[in-house]
């Protein structure tokens, strides 16, 4: 921030700032927040490896829902999600089936996923196409 530092204001205990050239304070926590907005839209997204969109897509298309949102959770380095889905799994062997509160946490696991890969992946709608 260009500006002329004045000390800390005594009642806020926050910086005060005045414009160069000016007796107008500058308000810096909003500056910060602007800032910062486009410093996020600047940083350049990550794309997932093609190889393991492909294999989310063909594990999908052979039913094994759990398996390529197992795929996706290593690329997005996301262990709380790997570790669900292993219980998910596991609980899916041992009785046969999936009932429709394992699809329910499933569903959970899958849409927080695929906000953090939106977030992260430039490649994105390649990623949901393969779901």
């Amino acid at each position: 921030l260009k500006g002329k530092y004045m000390g800390l204001d005594p009642v806020s205990k926050k910086a005060i700032f005045y414009k160069e050239g000016t007796d107008e304070i500058v308000d810096w926590h909003q500056k910060i927040d602007e800032i910062k907005e486009e410093i996020e839209e600047l940083i350049e997204k990550a794309e997932c490896p093609v190889a393991d969109v492909k294999k989310m897509g063909t594990m999908t298309d052979r039913n094994d829902h759990n398996g390529s949102l197992m795929v996706l959770a290593k690329c997005l380095k996301d262990k709380k999600s790997m570790d669900a889905l292993k219980g998910i799994t596991q609980t899916h062997k041992a009785m046969g089936h999936m009932p429709q509160g394992l699809i329910d946490v499933r569903k959970g696991v899958y849409d927080n996923l695929m906000k953090q890969a939106k977030t992260k992946f430039s490649n994105y709608n390649d990623i949901y196409s393969a779901f």
